[in-house]
C-alpha cells in the first residue's frame, strides 16, 4: 500500500434487554481535514461487527447515525489520527475464551479481500463457516454464535487466499 492512505475502524455492538437483534443499515459521516466529508452506509447483520474504510486524506472525526434515523442509541466514538500501516495478515486469540454463546474473532488483514472463518473439532471436522467477502486491509473483527456448539475444544481458522491460521477455543456450556 502506498502512502497517504487512512483507514477509520467502526465497530457496532446491539445490547438489548427485552429484544433480539436487529439487522438493520447504519449511516457512518466521516469527517476530513480539508473540511470534505462523505457518509457511507454499512448493513449491520450480525452483533458485534467491525468495518474498516480507506481514504486519501486525513479523517479528523466519525458521526456515527449523523441523520438521527436511530431512535435510541448510545455511541462512543474514538478517532485516531495514526497514518495508514502495514498489516499482515493475523489471527488473536478469540474473545472470551473459553466461551459459551458467542465469541469475537480479532484478525488483521494485509490486502483487501475475502476471508472464512472456520470452526472445527479437533480432528478437523467442520463444525461452522462464514465466509465474509469485501473486506480491506486492517484490523476486523467479527461475532460467532457458537451456542448450538457442545462444549469441547475447538479450532477457529482464519482462511485467506493465501494463508490458514487457527487458535485454539474451548466452549462451556
Amino acid at each position: 500500500m502506498g502512502t497517504n492512505l487512512w483507514n477509520v475502524y467502526f465497530y457496532t455492538e446491539q445490547i438489548q434487554t427485552n429484544s433480539g437483534f436487529f439487522q438493520m443499515p447504519l449511516e457512518i459521516k466521516v469527517s476530513f481535514s480539508d473540511a470534505s466529508d462523505t457518509i457511507v452506509q454499512v448493513m449491520n447483520d450480525v452483533n458485534g461487527q467491525g468495518f474498516t474504510f480507506q481514504f486519501n486524506k486525513t479523517p479528523v472525526s466519525l458521526t456515527f447515525d449523523p441523520n438521527n434515523q436511530i431512535i435510541l442509541k448510545q455511541a462512543t466514538t474514538v478517532v485516531s489520527t495514526n497514518n495508514l500501516t502495514t498489516f499482515k495478515t493475523n489471527l488473536y486469540q478469540p474473545e472470551p475464551n473459553p466461551a459459551d454463546n458467542s465469541v469475537l474473532i480479532p484478525f488483521d488483514l494485509s490486502k483487501n479481500g475475502s476471508v472464512k472463518l472456520v470452526l472445527t473439532d479437533l480432528s478437523g471436522r467442520l463444525v461452522l463457516s462464514k465466509k465474509l467477502n469485501g473486506l480491506s486491509a486492517g484490523n476486523h473483527k467479527q461475532r460467532m454464535d457458537i451456542s448450538s456448539v457442545s462444549a469441547g475444544t475447538y479450532l477457529v481458522i482464519l482462511e485467506t487466499a493465501n494463508e490458514r491460521l487457527s487458535k485454539k477455543l474451548i466452549v462451556v456450556k
